[in-house]
């Protein structure tokens, strides 16, 4: 850490464009490229800058990479006397090209058993389920939330655990008033009402988000004095 400068990044705008040409190529990515604000030195200004794929951000001996990208859903849940519980920007995580994502939205507040959501967001959602909830499309075109929802002990034994996993071993699936589970499908502005009175869950919004990484490499410049010396070492030697 000795070696990074000191630097503050914000994040303004993720720009991603899809081939929309039906034929060879459709759905394939054709732009990635993130507009931030990069202040060098605390207390300096900001300088607008922009990451995209293999053109990094160079600060001071450490470059910027933008590495990938995905959607968070605005998910607001309420209990039934309408108190917000939770309201996130919730990361899920594309499975595939056309950013079919999982993710899961943990609420622990809920009373009197915690709730957990899981399940899909897919950014242009195939509308009949034929096969299960799919993604046709990679931008944003009809966007769908496909969850299940969960009741119990958010977190077994206290034990710390990821984000994007729900652990299901001390909750049980919530279940409609026929005994059928509970499955959430949402659009943004759509809300679920939770069986049983245990709330809502609202589909607000949805926003980007971009995944970067900070690298910095002390050795580099003695490894292209070696590769050069062993190179020239090569041609003497032929």
């Amino acid at each position: 850490t000795e070696s990074l400068p000191p630097f503050v990044l914000s994040l303004d705008k993720l720009h991603v464009e899809f081939n929309e040409t039906p034929g060879r190529g459709f759905g394939q990515p054709r732009l990635f490229d993130a507009q931030t604000r990069l202040q060098r030195d605390p207390g300096s200004p900001a300088s607008e800058e922009t990451v995209s794929v293999n053109h990094p951000i160079a600060v001071d001996g450490a470059d910027i990479f933008l590495l990938g990208n995905g959607y968070t859903p605005v998910v607001t849940v309420r209990d039934a006397k309408g108190t917000v519980l939770y309201r996130e920007a919730t990361p899920f995580l594309p499975q595939d090209g056309n950013y079919r994502s999982l993710g899961v939205i943990k609420v622990p507040s809920a009373s009197p058993k915690q709730l957990g959501f899981t399940g899909f967001f897919l950014p242009t959602a195939e509308p009949t389920f034929a096969n299960g909830p799919a993604s046709i499309f990679p931008d944003a075109k009809n966007p769908e939330l496909a969850l299940s929802v969960w009741e119990g002990n958010l977190f077994p034994g206290g034990a710390p655990q990821s984000v994007y996993t729900l652990n299901t071993d001390e909750m049980k699936q919530v279940a409609k008033a026929d005994g059928s589970p509970a499955l959430v499908r949402l659009k943004p502005g759509q809300t679920y009402q939770l069986p049983g009175g245990r709330g809502s869950i609202t589909f607000d919004s949805v926003k980007r988000f971009a995944g970067l990484s900070v690298r910095t490499d002390p050795g580099a410049p003695i490894s292209l004095v070696s590769a050069i010396l062993a190179t020239l070492g090569l041609i003497l030697g032929l």
